[in-house]
């Protein structure tokens, strides 16, 4: 009996194994020298990463690609040749291949993708989308990631979004944060505590303040620091919120924690769940700290212009959710919203 079960085990795994759909990742190069090597390297080795993340697939590595497939070739013609195509299956189990084009103007660029079958070579009917982005290194990683989830879905990385809330655990530093649905909407349960190289503090540069309030972000670093499938909460969705809570009149109360704030924490009673804690602010002006127990404020997505960026705040003795902007370069707390 006992070797059965072992037997068995060792049969699902082998059917969980092959489940993946191996997908071949060809990015050309763009004649346009704003395009370069790269950038056409990183593009696909992001897709690659990415690729692999998502659920039920895998990218071959590029090294096989590359043994299968003339890139000279298709640098010139943007084409996979047929007998090129069918080799990639033979050779190495591939099902799919996601090809794709780009496009520059100016100081952005467009990245469009297809997913080709590998023995029909017709691109899947509803498979082609694109991404457009400023052409730098951060803005293209994230756009890729944006557009592998376009194609191949969503990556949840085992993480169970059923129900009304739950936990997940943020891949990068396998730090695990709650989550809640309010409304249609789901959010980070907790601040977001990812140490970032710069743009990253503590408040008071005290590590135990990361701990009890997660970390305060200038708005450049928080625009990108959102774990994988989460993202920056545009201002619509911080008036989402607030619209789904009974207005910002008296949302505060219901979005604060009744913990770790001082006294009197007017209106308290954190029925949203979304927790909401007072980490204060990294002033923009000399890079002080300030408010830490007293305010908490949020960045949004939106840019009102220049260097001012819409916040959202809470504060010890209102029960009102804020909205006004600041300075970019201040620290506030991130709260990042699902995908």
């Amino acid at each position: 009996m006992k070797k059965l079960n072992i037997i068995l085990i060792l049969m699902l795994f082998v059917t969980i194994a092959t489940a993946q759909k191996k997908v071949a990742v060809l990015v050309p190069f763009d004649e346009d020298s704003k395009v370069s090597k790269m950038y056409k390297l990183m593009i696909r080795t992001t897709l690659t990463r990415e690729i692999s993340n998502a659920n039920n697939y895998i990218a071959l590595d590029m090294a096989n690609v590359d043994a299968v497939i003339d890139q000279v070739k298709f640098q010139n013609t943007g084409l996979v040749l047929d007998e090129e195509r069918k080799q990639l299956g033979i050779r190495y189990g591939a099902e799919y291949i996601c090809r794709s084009e780009l496009f520059t103007e100016n100081n952005y660029i467009t990245i469009s993708a297809s997913i080709i079958t590998i023995e029909t070579g017709e691109v899947v009917p509803g498979k082609t989308d694109y991404v457009y982005t400023k052409l730098d290194p951060d803005n293209i990683d994230k756009a890729c990631k944006e557009l592998s989830e376009k194609l191949f879905g969503n990556n949840n990385n085992g993480n169970n979004y059923n129900g009304n809330s739950g936990t997940f655990t943020d891949n990068r530093d396998s730090k695990q944060y709650d989550w809640v649905k309010i409304g249609n909407q789901t959010w980070m349960a907790e601040n977001l505590n990812y140490a970032t190289n710069s743009g990253s503090w503590c408040c008071d540069n005290n590590p135990s303040n990361c701990y009890t309030y997660g970390k305060l972000y200038d708005w450049e670093t928080a625009k990108n620091v959102c774990p994988n499938g989460w993202h920056l909460p545009t201002d619509d969705e911080w008036a989402q919120l607030e619209h789904t809570l009974g207005g910002s009149e008296i949302a505060g109360g219901k979005l604060k924690s009744t913990s770790s704030w001082n006294s009197p924490n007017t209106g308290a009673t954190n029925s949203s769940g979304f927790s909401a804690l007072p980490g204060g602010i990294r002033r923009s002006n000399d890079g002080t700290f300030d408010s830490a127990g007293y305010v908490g404020y949020w960045w949004s997505a939106a840019q009102i212009s220049g260097s001012n960026i819409r916040k959202r705040g809470l504060t010890f003795d209102i029960a009102e959710v804020s909205r006004y902007g600041t300075n970019k370069s201040s620290g506030l707390s991130v709260r990042c919203i699902r995908d």
